[in-house]
């Protein structure tokens, strides 16, 4: 490894903790460098990220790509009222999301976007679709997906529709597996269907790994 590789592997660290937003509940801390070091392990030529909102996890990832030289994130969310809302069964998640309104899904879009820019990551190593997940274009292969999107019945579909180009050895991140309504867990146990197997918890989500094609 080159000796500014090497470098930029031991600043990832704090790039991490730079780009973290102050009292961001949704990738705290630890998901935030845990993602970074999934990254850095598998060196992914693609991984993808359904449900962005402000960055909190694709920065991390992003900046994970670029310390390792290589590799580009898709980033993929409608930051639409309509996609957020959809299939919500809790009363209070579905008032959060229609509060926000059209406007301040604009502003977390926009939000993300300028820290992409703050933060130097070029298209290289994200590339941004603003894009329904069930609309948005598969890749022929991905290394590394991480579904955080919407969590009612979507997420069955977004399992069914995403997860057949992860690669065999290639990584699933899902998140919020207590979500009400049970689709995250039903779409946890889907993918075991599928040729997956669960790794180990990671906040309130867990990391999978695909280990045969059924």
């Amino acid at each position: 490894m080159a000796s500014s590789d090497t470098s930029r592997l031991r600043d990832l660290a704090l790039d991490v903790d730079h780009a973290l937003l102050p009292g961001d509940g949704w990738c705290g801390r630890d998901k935030a460098h845990t993602l970074a070091a999934i990254v850095v392990a598998l060196r992914p030529r693609v991984v993808v990220e359904l449900g962005v909102w402000m960055g909190g996890s694709a920065i991390p990832m992003a900046l994970a790509l670029r310390a390792v030289g290589s590799g580009q994130l898709v980033a993929i969310d409608a930051w639409s009222v309509e996609m957020s809302v959809a299939g919500q069964e809790a009363e209070i998640h579905r008032t959060w999301w229609a509060r926000m309104g059209e406007r301040g899904h604009l502003r977390a879009f926009e939000t993300f976007l300028s820290r992409l820019r703050a933060l130097g990551i070029s298209p290289d190593h994200c590339t941004v679709r603003r894009q329904r997940t069930d609309e948005a274009l598969v890749p022929p292969s991905i290394d590394l997906l991480h579904i955080d999107a919407n969590h009612g019945p979507q997420v069955l579909a977004d399992i069914e529709r995403w997860t057949p180009a992860i690669r065999a050895g290639g990584m699933l991140i899902l998140d919020d597996l207590d979500w009400a309504g049970g689709h995250v867990l039903r779409a946890r146990d889907r993918a075991v269907e599928l040729g997956f197997i669960e790794l180990y918890p990671l906040g309130t989500g867990c990391v999978m790994q695909r280990v045969h094609d059924v």
